[in-house]
């Protein structure tokens, strides 16, 4: 894998036979991976991750402050990047990147709730954060009013979710 990524490389290239045989020239006593063991290797480490920073969430009880950050790569697929921000124990100060993630729709606008809320879910932070911060104005309105209807439709506890809006509001607003 490491060949791969240094030579910048697509993950696919692991299975190109040409590929294979001139790594194995190099050095005959190479491993090399197929894609679907790059993609599994992949996915285990990204799985243990995701258990890491759930865990580092659950020991805390301090709250998160998010930042979002959407944008459209040069072959037109839009991703979300969600940061997290944490003070623990020992007021040590944690930044954490929670994902990002493709947002799968031609209504950009409209997804950015929906992916935000399930990565909140996905972490079980969804009643910890207390703050986001983004940089795109042009999706803000759509983005609070649709995390506001999100929240208060799934949770009891209205008036912790009408707090958390409020700060949202006053932070995505300016």
């Amino acid at each position: 894998m490491k060949t791969l990524v240094i030579l910048n490389l697509v993950f696919r290239s692991a299975d190109d036979p040409q590929l294979r045989r001139l790594l194995l020239l190099l050095k005959s006593s190479i491993n090399i991976l197929t894609t679907r063991q790059v993609r599994t290797d992949l996915q285990n480490h990204a799985s243990e991750i995701r258990e890491e920073i759930s865990t580092l969430f659950a020991q805390n009880e301090a709250k998160i402050s998010l930042a979002l950050d959407a944008w459209i790569s040069l072959n037109h697929l839009a991703f979300l990047d969600v940061l997290s921000y944490i003070i623990i124990k020992n007021w040590k100060y944690e930044e954490v990147l929670l994902a990002v993630d493709e947002l799968f729709s031609q209504h950009i606008d409209s997804r950015l709730a929906d992916t935000l809320l399930e990565i909140l879910n996905r972490f079980d932070i969804k009643n910890k954060f207390f703050d986001i911060t983004t940089d795109n104005v042009s999706n803000n309105k759509i983005l609070t009013a649709t995390l506001t209807t999100l929240l208060k439709d799934r949770d009891e506890s209205s008036d912790e979710v009408t707090s958390i809006l409020r700060t949202v509001v006053d932070d995505i607003a300016v």
